[in-house]
């Protein structure tokens, strides 16, 4: 399973790898740094998405009792990986699926466009991998858990920084952590107990870059 970004370009196909849409680990810069890439606009809510892919999203997302952050819905497969909503699946190998995404699909438009290529007449290949669906979860969930932590920070409430920061403890022994993306629990160390110990800055870059999926929800 890829966990880096990877889009490459074959004869008229932009190929995504499904954590790869999500996030990138440690990519954290200074203040200045901020992400100032425009957002990119959610998948159309009245795109279906493929029975394989529904299929899948139950039996991996069942593996982990996720409380999420107040106000945060629990994310849809299309959530985790906008190009899903309307894709069609191309092959099946056990847990492995390959999807051409439809390209009314905003975010698979985008991907077209960041790729140098027609965005109206090219298709784009998604590939979710075993886990990607799960491990996308969990880095959703502690994407809303880090932005209620400095919500309630920005409040002065103690009552959810402790909430919070309780949640965000478990996220190493997760089980799409550990089973799928171990070193993800990294993150936890670098971004998360920094917070915690006040630079409240490291986790809002962290939002700022890394949970867009979460931000245009």
């Amino acid at each position: 399973m890829n966990k880096n970004v990877n889009k490459k370009q074959t004869t008229g196909i932009v190929v995504l790898a499904g954590i790869a849409l999500l996030a990138v680990p440690f990519a954290i810069g200074k203040s200045g740094d901020a992400a100032t890439a425009a957002p990119e606009p959610a998948a159309s809510s009245e795109a279906p998405v493929a029975p394989e892919v529904q299929e899948l999203a139950h039996h991996e997302l069942e593996g982990d009792d996720l409380t999420f952050a107040p106000g945060v819905e629990v994310p849809t497969a299309a959530d985790l990986i906008p190009e899903l909503a309307g894709a069609t699946v191309q092959t099946q190998d056990g847990s492995d699926l390959t999807l051409e995404a439809d390209t009314e699909n905003p975010a698979a438009r985008r991907s077209l466009e960041d790729s140098g290529m027609d965005p109206y007449s090219t298709g784009v290949v998604v590939h979710v991998a075993e886990g990607d669906l799960a491990v996308s979860e969990a880095l959703y969930w502690q994407c809303g858990w880090i932005d209620e932590y400095l919500n309630a920070a920005d409040a002065g409430d103690a009552t959810r920084m402790d909430s919070a920061e309780a949640q965000l403890s478990t996220f190493p022994t997760l089980n799409a952590i550990t089973t799928y993306a171990p070193e993800f629990a990294e993150m936890h160390s670098y971004i998360v107990v920094p917070m915690i110990d006040g630079d409240l800055d490291i986790g809002r870059r962290w939002l700022d870059k890394n949970c867009q999926t979460y931000i245009n929800r």
